[in-house]
Order: C-alpha cells, then sequence, then structure tokens
C-alpha cells in the first residue's frame, strides 16, 4: 500500500500567480495532490472536509470571501489541523500580538523561487 500524496492547499487571488505555483508545485512536489482556491470561503470549505489531512496551507492574506487568509489560518487551527501555515504576502506582518500563539511562516512577496522551494522543504520535514 503506498503513501497518500503530499496534501497542498494554496490561497491566491491572483490568478496568473496562483496558476504560477500551481506549475511549480507540480514541478518540484509531482506526488502531491494541489488544491487552489481564489476566495477564503471556498478555502474554509475544504478544510471542513479535508483540513486534519492536509500537509501544508500556503496563504494570501488579502483574498476575497469572508475572511482574511489570517482568518483561514485561524480555522485551521481551530480545526486541530497539524499541518504547516505559510503566509506569501505583500503586505506587512502582522505583530505577535495579532496572531497570538500560532505556529506559521511568512514569506514577503515578491518571493524568490528558492524561497518557496525552502519553505517546501521544511514543511515536508514536519510530520
Amino acid at each position: 500500500m503506498s503513501a497518500p500524496p503530499y496534501l497542498i492547499l494554496h490561497l491566491e487571488d491572483d490568478i496568473s500567480l496562483k496558476e504560477t505555483v500551481g506549475e511549480l508545485l507540480s514541478a518540484v512536489e509531482p506526488d502531491s495532490e494541489v488544491h487552489q482556491f481564489t476566495n477564503s470561503d471556498d478555502a474554509i470549505s475544504f478544510i471542513d472536509q479535508k483540513g486534519g489531512d492536509i500537509d501544508l496551507f500556503l496563504l494570501d492574506v488579502r483574498v476575497p470571501g469572508a475572511t482574511d487568509g489570517i482568518g483561514v489560518a485561524r480555522h485551521v487551527v481551530e480545526q486541530g489541523s497539524k499541518g504547516t501555515i505559510v503566509f506569501m504576502s505583500a503586505f506587512q506582518k502582522p505583530t505577535p500580538q495579532e496572531m497570538g500563539d500560532m505556529k506559521y511562516e511568512w514569506v514577503n512577496k515578491p518571493w524568490a523561487v528558492e524561497k518557496l522551494l525552502e519553505v517546501l522543504e521544511r514543511a515536508k520535514g514536519h510530520p
């Protein structure tokens, strides 16, 4: 029996960036299963179905929907998911007071491909 695929959720409302990240993930993680969303509502719906199985959450902060990417991350934590949370945003990193004790990584846009590859390697190192 083979191991389940590495499951990645990607939330990004910029269509061209979403496509670029999707292509990059397919190339560097060919055995992964990538689910991409352009709004927080659809991402949260997927998290409610598969949250415990998702290994990596790549989240933009400013996205359409009932909440932003930080709200999506809070939902992930509330659901008890053990997946790695990585924000990819052009906006200022939130203060520790805003984030509480949430564990996450922050990658500033525009990011270099090498930076995303580093993040993927670290995330895969987590259970």
